[in-house]
């Protein structure tokens, strides 16, 4: 990935529930890129977020930032379940703990194009992911096609979401960033 894209991602950390490890690169304001993959120290793997799909590497979820748990009982209240409220942290390379909260369900709606909603609960600017991370991309265009996208924009609205969904055969993300160097890549 170094090499497609020009920059190197910072080693992020641990994810214990999930038998998971990450690296992060920083996408430009509080958007960022997580690498997460099976961490082959872990007693368990749960496959969040797609990773136990056969077309790795790709873009297989995305996440949108929320006040939980009010998001979440609004998003009920219209008619889609993003999930149980949960608490998870992990332990980053300084030593310190990182806090936040998801509504995600491991079904993934609509095959991942609902994204899990993220709330970092008033951590300071200073340890936010995105602004941790190495730097060097912009995101350009985040691009979402499913069979079915009056599906997606459905459940993505009753979560507070307005996104335009494309019609497709197969459902995909599509992210293209721009590097250091004005290169566009498109994952």
């Amino acid at each position: 990935l170094e090499r497609r894209l020009g920059v190197r991602a910072a080693i992020g950390g641990r994810h214990a529930r999930w038998g998971t490890h990450n690296a992060l690169l920083a996408l430009g304001g509080h958007r960022y890129l997580e690498i997460l993959a099976d961490d082959p120290d872990a007693d368990r793997h749960e496959h969040p977020f797609g990773l136990d799909r056969d077309d790795l590497p790709a873009i297989t979820h995305w996440m949108a930032r929320a006040t939980l748990p009010a998001t979440a009982d609004v998003a009920r209240d219209r008619g889609f379940d993003p999930g149980e409220v949960q608490q998870f942290g992990r332990e980053r390379p300084d030593g310190s703990t990182l806090e936040w909260r998801l509504a995600t369900r491991l079904d993934r709606p609509c095959e991942g194009l609902v994204p899990t909603l993220i709330d970092w609960m008033g951590e300071e600017d200073r340890v936010h992911p995105a602004l941790a991370a190495p730097t060097g991309l912009e995101l350009v265009e985040f691009a979402l096609e499913h069979p079915r996208p009056d599906e997606v924009v459905s459940a993505c609205a009753a979560c507070g979401i307005a996104i335009r969904v494309s019609g497709a055969s197969v459902p995909g993300l599509r992210a293209v960033m721009r590097n250091h160097r004005g290169v566009e890549i498109v994952l």
